[in-house]
């Protein structure tokens, strides 16, 4: 379970509130768990593809099932899956959830997206697709509080991620202390 997933359920648990929502589960290694979070409204379709599979067969099944439902917006969470769809398909949009992905497919969609001014920049660094910002949040009411005490001289950092310092940063938060 990582970030870009976990926001993908919140998102489509949003999105259903108000519009028709499918999710297209491309690969056979998905948790359970998470897929367990989803609402009940969001059609899920699982595809079942082998990682790094060339058996094209699920992605004819996917553009199979997407002519069906003729979507309004194809809302893609990897920057490949562009290459997987049929040329017909008009509002591709691609969220990207980290730097240093690679750029060649991102003219292929219709907009793209980042979850950070990091991600923008560093993205915009190495091409000329316009790009907009829309925050990887959480839902505060999704947390519960409690009171804390707090002591005088106490100092603490948290960071939440998995340990990649490479993409989570953390040796700028073990600089920042010094």
């Amino acid at each position: 379970i990582g970030g870009s997933e976990t926001m993908l359920v919140d998102i489509v648990n949003e999105q259903v509130k108000g519009h028709k929502v499918f999710l297209f589960v491309i690969n056979s290694t998905y948790n359970i768990e998470l897929l367990s979070q989803i609402d009940k409204n969001v059609k899920v379709i699982l595809l079942d593809r082998k990682p790094s599979s060339l058996n094209y067969i699920p992605f004819l099944k996917l553009n199979y099932k997407l002519l069906k439902i003729n979507p309004d917006v194809i809302h893609c969470h990897h920057h490949t899956i562009v290459n997987a769809l049929f040329p017909l398909w008009k509002n591709k949009c691609l969220t990207l959830h980290c730097m240093g992905l690679p750029t060649q497919n991102l003219k292929k969609y219709d907009k793209v997206f980042a979850i950070s001014d990091s991600v923008k920049i560093e993205i915009q660094e190495r091409t000329d697709v316009s790009i907009d910002v829309v925050s990887n949040g959480i839902k505060i009411s999704d947390i519960a509080r409690r009171e804390l005490k707090h002591y005088k001289n106490d100092f603490k950092i948290v960071q939440v991620a998995r340990l990649d310092s490479d993409i989570k940063g953390q040796d700028i938060i073990i600089k920042a202390i010094s």
